[in-house]
């Protein structure tokens, strides 16, 4: 029980759930001045330290996707806006190992949700299913990898039929009452679900299988923070190519960083096939939606900054 700070879209699932716990809880839910455009850490700060003023004693809740977390983060008064929250929810995408320990070492109580629209919401806090729901890996390799599947009462019964929508598709993601099969792949070990990346999203490259989230995490390891997607070659079929965000600089916008990034990464002892092939910088990476990386606007962009430079 707590008053919460909405700081995510509302016409999402992951905002819509803000508003419910608030209002469950007894709370009207403060809303994050979003006139200004983007989020902006001042604007969260500013709204935390007024709802603190609105509820004093009382704990305080709020829900972020790892983009926001990460901004906050670096900013000195938003890490101590952070620490005001008795838990911080962060969804919608993966969150950065070092991005978490970050936080522990800053006393933020952040759980990592995962769910979506199909199940109403998070339904695993920390890899953890709720009571009353399970995960389970279909299919799963030797390495235990599959595809996750969420079973429990609050899965939606299926997609709105309609003229675009093939059926198939409908009958897969929902093979049973109350089951979503997920388009992600993951493993789970001792009932805790580690999510590993998109099943459709996997570059094939060599006859080997990457996925762009791991290396995204091994970039991140280094650092820096990236999209990366698979781009077509005559050689390999797929190569990873990554955008490297240089922190707003636009005028380093295009530049071909393929040399260092691998270096740095290579003195890291990061695994060969986590290290991208080409790599180029951009200000800011393109979003979608709450928070998430824009792939396929990130997958034209280097497809022809990888053929305007073939020949290098």
């Amino acid at each position: 029980p707590g008053p919460w700070l909405l700081a995510l879209p509302p016409h999402h699932i992951a905002g819509t759930m803000v508003i419910l716990r608030s209002l469950d809880a007894g709370f009207e839910p403060a809303v994050l001045d979003s006139s200004g455009g983007p989020f902006r850490v001042d604007a969260f700060c500013a709204a935390t330290t007024a709802l603190a003023d609105a509820h004093p004693g009382l704990p305080l809740y709020t829900s972020l996707v790892p983009t926001q977390l990460v901004r906050v983060l670096d900013s000195a008064e938003g890490s101590e806006a952070l620490g005001r929250y008795a838990a911080v929810l962060v969804g919608g995408g993966p969150t950065p190992p070092a991005v978490v320990a970050r936080c522990g070492e800053l006393g933020v109580g952040v759980l990592l949700t995962y769910g979506s629209s199909e199940t109403s919401g998070g339904v695993l806090y920390n890899g953890e299913p709720l009571p009353g729901y399970t995960v389970e890996s279909v299919d799963p390799d030797d390495a235990g990898v599959g595809r996750v599947a969420l079973h429990g009462p609050s899965v939606a019964d299926g997609y709105r039929v309609t003229c675009s929508l093939d059926p198939a598709v409908a009958a897969d993601a929902f093979p049973a009452p109350g089951v979503f099969c997920t388009s992600d792949l993951g493993r789970v070990e001792g009932g805790v679900l580690t999510v590993l990346g998109r099943a459709d999203g996997a570059v094939n490259s060599g006859g080997l299988k990457i996925l762009p989230e791991q290396v995204e995490a091994a970039v991140a390891s280094v650092g820096l923070s990236c999209c990366a997607v698979g781009v077509p070659d005559d050689e390999w079929g797929e190569i990873v190519a990554v955008l490297v965000e240089s922190g707003g600089a636009e005028s380093a916008a295009g530049t071909d960083c393929t040399a260092s990034l691998r270096a740095r990464m290579k003195d890291a002892d990061v695994a060969s096939h986590l290290i991208p092939r080409r790599a180029f910088t951009t200000g800011v990476l393109p979003l979608t939606g709450p928070g998430k990386l824009d792939r396929q606007t990130v997958r034209g962009v280097l497809q022809e900054l990888v053929r305007g430079t073939s020949g290098d």
